[in-house]
């Protein structure tokens, strides 16, 4: 672990834009499982080098708490009630496929866009993952990944950004999003196609200092056309919805803002010491595995608990 994070943060250190160190509660499936496998039992340790390496047994780890309303209330405790603010934050995570000319290439961007006042906050790249370390614990309920990520951010200022928020409306009441596709005016190709909408609201958590948790409900917006307009809507109450808990350093963030402003050749005055601890102790990346495996601990309790209530109430 520490080496291939060593790694991975030495190369992001030249990096200009967003990056993320983080861990992330889910579970690890399972894929390509065949009959000469299953109905036997095996032991942890035939996990790496027996079924993945051996038998082409395919682990993937999903980056979700939990689908249960009721659930993650559970879970939410477990983080204690000292809440970063007061307030969820709300914002539309826009996925679209987008191009500055008819000849160019067309690209995923994410536009993130504020619910209060409508307005782009910032227009992004897909998050490229440089260090994917999942912790599988086939015990417990819930696993966790350690994760380090960068991702470029591009112009919102521009067209067909600039031309997209124009054409948006949101409902405070509602919360559904109406919004029209871009197209260029004189060759009618598309511009800017927006593919999926995910409606998320946020809660922030102190735990023990410098550790942040970071709740996110998110619901993929149902999407309909408007007849006889090139309007499409977003209705929030209809998609499904998802749960995700985050872990962070708030040191960690704070280190990393420094990159988005990284001139060419700069190096971030951070270091790998500074993210990890000093070696060979590395302090603080022990500190966060803890936190992970004690979170991942209170929050099995939790879903037992759920699961023995459920058998009685039947």
């Amino acid at each position: 672990m520490e080496d291939v994070l060593k790694e991975g943060l030495e190369y992001v250190r030249v990096h200009k834009g967003e990056i993320r160190f983080y861990g992330s509660l889910g579970k690890t499936f399972f894929s390509n499982v065949g009959d000469d496998i299953k109905g036997k039992l095996w032991e942890f340790t035939d996990l790496k080098d027996v079924l993945v390496s051996g038998y082409g047994v395919k682990p993937k780890f999903r980056e979700i708490a939990t689908y249960d309303n009721k659930l993650i209330g559970g879970f939410i405790e477990v983080l204690g009630s000292n809440p970063v603010n007061k307030s969820k934050s709300a914002y539309y995570e826009i996925l679209a496929e987008a191009r500055n000319a008819p000849q160019d290439n067309v690209s995923n961007v994410y536009m993130y866009l504020n619910m209060g006042f409508v307005s782009l906050e910032k227009v992004m790249l897909n998050w490229d993952p440089l260090v994917n370390i999942d912790w599988t614990i086939l015990d417990r309920k819930t696993d966790f990944s350690m994760i380090l990520a960068t991702r470029r951010a591009i112009r919102h200022d521009v067209r067909p950004f600039s031309t997209f928020v124009k054409k948006v409306s949101v409902s405070p009441e509602s919360r559904a999003i109406s919004y029209e596709n871009v197209m260029f005016p004189k060759t009618g190709d598309m511009a800017l196609e927006v593919k999926s909408i995910n409606f998320k609201q946020v809660s922030k958590f102190q735990l023990h200092y410098p550790f942040v948790a970071e709740v996110a409900r998110v619901e993929k917006l149902k999407i309909v056309e408007q007849p006889n307009s090139n309007k499409h809507t977003g209705k929030t109450g209809f998609g499904n919805i998802h749960y995700t808990i985050e872990i962070y350093n708030e040191a960690h963030r704070e280190a990393f803002k420094k990159n988005s402003s990284l001139g060419s050749g700069e190096i971030a005055s951070w270091t790998v010491d500074s993210i990890l601890g000093e070696n060979p102790q590395r302090s603080i990346l022990v500190e966060f595995v803890k936190t992970m495996l004690l979170l991942v601990e209170r929050c099995h309790k939790v879903a037992e608990l759920k699961s023995q209530q459920a058998e009685e109430n039947q």
